[in-house]
């Protein structure tokens, strides 16, 4: 059952990591500063996306209900 869930894990993990390795590679005029962050954040959310994913969703539908409203 654990090895099941690890590669699970391990699936999604390699799938958004590669989205959003295709994602960060088009930015092509960021410093070597922000490159350097940009590589940080993306393997952290490729590790932490069980957590990452449902707060990015939560911050999504804050701003869409925002620009509704007004």
């Amino acid at each position: 059952m654990i090895y099941c869930i690890g590669i699970i894990y391990v699936t999604i993990a390699t799938h958004l990591f590669m989205t959003w390795f295709e994602l960060a590679d088009d930015m092509r005029n960021l410093s070597e500063q922000e490159k350097v962050l940009s590589w940080i954040t993306l393997v952290i959310a490729a590790i932490f996306w069980p957590l990452v994913i449902p707060i990015a969703y939560t911050k999504l539908l804050k701003s869409q209900t925002s620009k509704r409203l007004t």
